[in-house]
């Protein structure tokens, strides 16, 4: 095939869009002046065509392009516009009411503006010498890209410490080594998770005790229940922190915590929450926004597996003494969490999201604040964690829970007389 100029700056916009904009090259029965691109994660233009003829022979070839342009989307289960780039310096476009049209070299750019969608591809018209020369180079370019991309996958399964991960998992097990040691000499579990930091309701609204929203999702009072959670922890969690970076891991982990706890908060009575569940399900929203934007949705084996997961999950919501509305929180935070941090490419997305985000976390705090609903009442359980209190010298702190909880006890009784 001879190459020449037109040829090259084709591939110069082809290689931006690939090595910037997750494009790949699409295999059809093309003729040698066009270039099809594919990326189905791209939800307003899956696919795009490359050409270097005049917009205007687009009208004897137009059935053909459509059928090329409808056949790609069926295989990418995606609908959208076809977007045709014409690289050439024509000056009028001939519009086109099923196809978006752009006609762009170095100087100037025509017809719909391309530079929200992949912003600097004006630029990637650079000047050459040999064009045959230059395609080879971003040919070259384009298959070492695709190696990276290649290895950086590899890597984001094959990472053996992820290490806010496993920070998270050994806070867990300390925790509940913690549990273990206090019940041998307190003899009760759960005032023992309580003194360790376990939601529970009756200290929020009448001692406020807001850290135990956060708090909770690291104490544990049973071993299947402890290793079930720290398993999908280190699956989900090393995922998350590969792709989205530690901080934002974390980040997802404790918004979604502090979400399903208010949920819980406010859908339930005088409970006892504990457990990292609600984090593991933002984990597993923030996991499905990634997997969707790489397109694994369309890979059956990948299909099979998250179907089991979901299947699995939900069978867990049904198990006694499973609160399921901090699980909807939690995973409701995770989605969000996902969308902030991943790179759809969708016009507004991430920043419509964030705000969803911090209204949902606002609205949670206040209505937490407000909530004073207290039934039913456990003053023994009150007694023996003041008492595990003062076997840590917090005395101050003993008091001050026993006397919120008993004022308000005294009233609810005079009240219920």
């Amino acid at each position: 095939m001879i190459i020449d100029v037109n040829k090259t700056r084709l591939m110069q916009v082809a290689g931006f869009l690939i090595k910037n904009h997750s494009y790949q090259f699409v295999s059809v029965q093309q003729s040698e002046d066009e270039i099809w691109l594919g990326n189905a994660s791209n939800s307003e233009f899956p696919v795009i065509r490359l050409t270097y003829q005049n917009s205007g022979a687009l009208y004897f070839d137009r059935n053909r392009v459509l059928q090329v342009h409808s056949a790609i989307c069926h295989v990418f289960k995606r609908e959208g516009i076809l977007l045709q780039i014409c690289v050439n310096d024509e000056q009028e476009i001939e519009n086109d009411e099923e196809i978006r049209i752009t006609v762009m070299n170095r100087e100037s750019m025509t017809g719909f503006d391309l530079n929200q969608a992949f912003p600097g591809i004006q630029r990637s018209l650079t000047p050459f010498d040999n064009p045959q020369v230059e395609y080879a180079m971003i040919l070259k370019e384009i298959e070492l890209h695709q190696k990276s991309k290649s290895q950086q996958k590899k890597k984001l399964f094959s990472s053996k410490w992820p290490l806010a991960t496993i920070s998270m998992i050994a806070i867990c097990v300390l925790v509940f080594l913690g549990v273990l040691f206090l019940n041998r000499t307190h003899e009760d579990t759960i005032s023992c998770a309580i003194a360790l930091g376990a939601y529970y309701k009756a200290f929020v609204v009448l001692n406020g005790d807001y850290w135990r929203l956060i708090t909770c999702g690291f104490v544990h009072t049973d071993y299947f229940h402890l290793l079930m959670n720290c398993m999908s922890l280190f699956s989900l969690g090393r995922f998350c922190e590969q792709v989205y970076g530690p901080k934002k891991m974390l980040i997802i982990l404790f918004t979604s915590i502090f979400a399903g706890s208010a949920m819980m908060h406010l859908t339930n009575p005088n409970i006892v929450g504990l457990g990292i569940s609600a984090g593991i399900y933002g984990l597993t929203g923030a996991f499905l926004v990634y997997s969707y934007s790489r397109g694994y949705f369309r890979q059956q084996l990948f299909m099979r597996q998250l179907l089991n997961i979901i299947f699995i999950n939900v069978l867990l919501n049904f198990m006694p003494g499973v609160a399921v509305s901090a699980h909807l929180g939690g995973l409701a935070s995770g989605l969000l969490c996902g969308l902030v941090f991943c790179d759809l490419k969708v016009k507004n997305l991430q920043q419509n999201a964030a705000v969803c985000l911090i209204v949902l976390l606002l609205f949670s705090g206040v209505k937490v604040t407000l909530e004073k609903e207290l039934k039913p009442i456990y003053p023994k359980t009150d007694l023996m964690t003041a008492d595990i209190y003062r076997s840590f010298g917090w005395n101050q702190y003993a008091d001050d829970l026993l006397a919120n909880t008993f004022k308000y006890y005294l009233e609810f009784e005079e009240v219920s007389e």
